[in-house]
């Protein structure tokens, strides 16, 4: 099981808003910035890598529909940049299994990786064309801690079900379902990562089993990031 950060019922309730102030990010140097004032210091190659992706997805990613950004900084800024909010709710030492679901270009799931290179990333994505386009993504980069699942979450999770140590995602679908779908994946101790509308009020009641413990701005207007663990008996 790993810790995850907890803050005061004097000051927190579940649900609440973190405060996190919006940035703009123009470069792999300034995202290597931020990242260490979040607690996640980069060495030069994971610097590296982060540009590298940055400009792979600005080029790549657009003509395929699976991002809008065709400039590298604003990728960095609005699509990989949220990531780092996650080291305020999570203390990352003991995740060893990670699952992006729906995971899209990849940008949350492959920042992830490049984070933490001890972490074992999947990337779940049904759509044919847009797993070979993660496939070819991993390979270029070398990025040899993601793996890509080009199957169906339901799928996995009849196959090998409560695998993961986080279930994370973005703007996958509704709540319900997009929580449902995590939560199949998830092992008894593990979190699911949600980040979402802050207007979508299905990931404040989610009709599962499943507690949400705090939600956090991310910097980017109209996204945050909500983190849930499973309810256990009495």
């Amino acid at each position: 099981m790993f810790h995850v950060k907890r803050h005061t019922k004097a000051n927190r309730q579940p649900g609440e808003l973190f405060h996190v102030k919006p940035f703009t990010i123009s470069s792999a140097k300034q995202f290597a910035e931020y990242a260490a004032s979040q607690g996640w210091p980069l060495s030069s190659s994971q610097q590296q890598n982060i540009a590298r992706l940055s400009r792979w997805l600005a080029e790549r990613a657009p003509a395929l529909g699976v991002s809008k950004y065709s400039e590298a900084a604003t990728v960095l800024s609005r699509a990989m940049a949220p990531a780092l909010v996650l080291s305020s709710l999570i203390d990352p030492g003991n995740i060893k299994q990670m699952a992006d679901l729906g995971a899209g270009a990849g940008a949350l799931g492959l920042t992830l990786a490049i984070l933490q290179p001890d972490w074992r990333v999947d990337l779940i994505e049904r759509r044919t064309k847009i797993a070979t386009f993660l496939e070819l993504t991993v390979r270029h980069l070398d990025i040899d801690n993601a793996n890509v699942l080009p199957r169906d979450a339901a799928q996995i999770a009849n196959c090998a079900p409560a695998r993961y140590d986080i279930v994370c995602f973005r703007a996958l679908a509704a709540a319900e379902n997009a929580l449902r779908l995590a939560y199949s994946l998830l092992n008894p101790t593990g979190h699911i990562v949600a980040w979402h509308q802050p207007s979508d009020q299905g990931f404040r009641q989610p009709h599962l089993p499943l507690r949400q413990i705090a939600t956090t701005k991310t910097g980017v207007p109209d996204l945050v990031v909500s983190l849930y663990e499973r309810c256990t008996a009495g």
